[in-house]
């Protein structure tokens, strides 16, 4: 499970986000849903092509809780304004660890990407991770995804 490590300029990226309760089971997939449908009609500034990522917020009681924020999220040109009920994240600059995973694996596939920099030790940002989607090959049975985690 060794990582690809990829270094980004400061990214901007825009769409709509939900708290996600883990107790409840609560899944994002309508959220996707409704990126898909009205809301990306009224993003602005959206590149070319399309990088959509799913973005995870941790509070700081998330060990407790179980609750945080997700996004669904498109790449938007670093000075886009958004309208109403868009809300709009620039993720910072630096280095990266892309971890190959799977959609259908994504709850088991993230705790690894920790753990496996936990075992590296490897020191990352803990307040946010995100997946990474990417184009679907022909033929494919399944979307390529990657769990992303940012470096100190």
């Amino acid at each position: 499970m060794k990582p690809l490590q990829i270094a980004y300029p400061k990214r901007t990226f825009a769409g709509i986000s939900m708290i996600l309760d883990l107790n409840k089971d609560m899944c994002p997939g309508p959220l996707w849903d409704e990126l898909n449908g009205a809301a990306l009609a009224r993003i602005n500034g959206i590149k070319q092509p399309r990088k959509f990522i799913g973005l995870e917020q941790y509070p700081h009681d998330f060990m407790e809780t179980k609750r945080f924020t997700y996004s669904a999220l498109v790449e938007v040109e670093l000075n886009a304004k958004q309208p109403a009920g868009i809300v709009s994240v620039t993720l910072p600059s630096g280095d990266y660890l892309h971890f190959e995973a799977a959609l259908e694996t994504l709850p088991q596939d993230i705790p690894a990407a920790y753990e496996y920099c936990q075992n590296e030790r490897l020191s990352i940002e803990y307040g946010f991770d995100y997946e990474d989607y990417l184009p679907i090959e022909p033929g494919a049975h399944t979307m390529p995804v990657r769990v992303c985690l940012k470096l100190k």
